[in-house]
């Protein structure tokens, strides 16, 4: 049986990170790793996966950083490892 994941993924290399968006897990600073990694790596993409406080200060940084096209924040994923099955 094969099964559709939720969300429809981008193409090319990516990053995953999955966790509530919260302080403690450090999203602000993967966003700052993303943006210095893909000035020169532009085949990437980052996903998060997840909700939490911190999403609305989280996409935004990644606006001012010039990476909104390449991070993708699907919200929460009842079973995200469907994602990678494909």
């Amino acid at each position: 049986m094969e099964v559709e994941p939720e969300i429809a993924l981008p193409s090319g290399k990516r990053i995953v990170a999955m966790g509530q968006l919260i302080v403690q897990k450090g999203f602000d600073l993967l966003i700052k790793v993303f943006a210095r990694v893909y000035k020169s790596h532009r085949d990437w993409n980052l996903i998060i996966i997840g909700t939490g406080q911190l999403f609305d200060e989280i996409s935004q940084e990644a606006k001012q950083l010039g990476i909104d096209k390449a991070v993708y924040f699907p919200g929460r994923v009842k079973y995200p490892s469907i994602l990678f099955v494909i």
